[in-house]
């Protein structure tokens, strides 16, 4: 479990459980409601995970004051697993890249 996850205790539980031929790579979705930016990152990594069979996870940091003193000024933040995938823009060459290398295959 990623720190951030321990320090604000979060436990995203609603994850599909990987198999032996495949693994669903974990994306969380660090956003503030009140941010245009979040929304857009969230409608353009959709068909990538989507492609990749990803899972998504939204954590809302204005919900969680820890998270809010830690990214107020960094979100929209995509971590894959524990690694951060991306802050403030997407680029979604580089997401695709890091898809991929996360071991998920496409479909």
């Amino acid at each position: 479990m990623a720190a951030w996850r321990r320090s604000a205790g979060l436990l995203c539980a609603h994850r599909r459980r990987p198999s032996a031929t495949r693994r669903a790579a974990r994306c969380d979705h660090l956003f503030a409601s009140r941010l245009h930016l979040c929304e857009e990152a969230k409608a353009q990594i959709a068909p990538l995970l989507k492609e990749f069979g990803a899972n998504l996870t939204e954590i809302n940091i204005d919900e969680d004051p820890q998270l809010r003193t830690l990214y107020d000024y960094d979100v929209p933040v995509i971590f894959l697993g524990a690694r951060k995938a991306a802050k403030h823009r997407v680029d979604l060459a580089q997401f695709r890249r890091q898809l991929r290398d996360t071991g998920t295959p496409s479909t």
